[in-house]
């Protein structure tokens, strides 16, 4: 049996309570329904550049004890090449096939759970934005499109004193386990404070380059206002659908795993391969934006990308302009 074949004998419906126990993923459920989709919808195909061609099914312990399920090597590798592993399951091994399929898309998933995520988690992991430099020549280079269309953006004298403070202690808690004389570390305590500055602002400009071309009812001046909010969080979520359109796939996987955190705003970019969308699209996306999102403010645009077909992508920016986010949801 290969991981698709695995995958394809249960739902995810029936992989949830193991991925909750084992893996306390509450909070990014929506994110293993989107990487189990795109797995189903993926064809299998060796790569000879992959780990293996066997993933093994066995506990191990931790330094409590404690027996814990496992599947090795999955994580890292790529992902049509994983699917076409034989899964080999240790003769001690009691563990369910929905609790097996969990453990591999749990380790699976463990770089990225599409291809976007993936790429922000390399990003993330060697500090380094993908196809630029550093974060300043990416900030620079979305700054740069923002002000050809009579847009602005900040300058560091400009940051808000709560941005400031909160920018500030980062940089302190990344040095506080350097060992360097006082000279080197007020020189790495820049450093790393305007890496952290250019970061934060690079994903914000990000967005607003990517939205310029789409804006309708709203102004470029508008968009300023992210640079000065609080709390930011920006994610694109890509439609696996196999039946269903991509939108009306979004819109449900937005709802029942909440999947976009509830912030004061929000703004929409939903790109599909068609021009219109049926009423029931639009039904769907005002109900969503308007209620499970619990936003008090909101603006929804529409892209259009013929090579999407059915599929569908929402890339969001939700954004707090005073700091109330839960502690648990990740942003800039």
């Amino acid at each position: 049996m290969t991981y698709k074949e695995l995958l394809k004998k249960v739902t995810f419906k029936e992989m949830e309570p193991y991925l909750i126990e084992h893996y306390k993923v509450n909070n990014a459920l929506g994110w293993y329904k989107l990487h189990y989709d795109m797995l189903i919808k993926l064809e299998p195909k060796v790569s000879n550049d992959a780990n293996g061609n066997v993933c093994k099914i066995g506990y191990y312990s931790d330094y409590e004890g404690d027996k814990h399920i496992e599947a090795w090597p999955m994580e890292g590798d790529l992902w049509d090449h994983s699917l076409t592993k034989e899964i080999v399951i240790d003769k001690d091994v009691t563990a369910t096939l929905p609790e097996i399929a969990a453990c591999c898309l749990w380790h699976s998933s463990f770089y990225g759970f599409t291809p976007q995520t993936h790429e922000q988690c390399f990003d993330d992991m060697f500090c380094k934005p993908s196809d630029f430099k550093n974060y300043k020549e990416k900030f620079d280079f979305y700054a740069e499109i923002i002000a050809k269309h009579g847009g602005k953006v900040p300058t560091l004298k400009e940051l808000s004193i709560c941005k400031h403070q909160e920018l500030s202690k980062e940089a302190k808690e990344y040095l506080s386990k350097s060992k360097a004389n006082r000279s080197k570390r007020k020189k790495r305590f820049r450093e790393e404070f305007m890496d952290l500055y250019y970061r934060r602002l690079s994903v914000i400009d990000e967005y607003i380059a990517k939205i310029i071309p789409w804006l309708e009812d709203l102004s470029i001046d508008h968009l300023y206002q992210l640079f000065y909010s609080e709390k930011f969080c920006t994610e694109v979520i890509q439609s696996f659908a196999m039946k269903e359109s991509g939108v009306e796939y979004l819109c449900r996987l937005i709802k029942d795993y909440k999947i976009i955190p509830n912030m004061e705003h929000l703004i929409l970019l939903v790109t599909t391969g068609q021009k219109v969308l049926t009423p029931k699209e639009k039904s769907m996306l005002h109900y969503l934006v308007s209620t499970v999102c619990g936003c008090k403010q909101y603006h929804v645009f529409f892209a259009i990308d013929p090579s999407l077909g059915n599929q569908a992508i929402i890339s969001y920016a939700a954004y707090n302009m005073t700091n109330n986010l839960n502690k648990d949801e990740t942003t800039n």
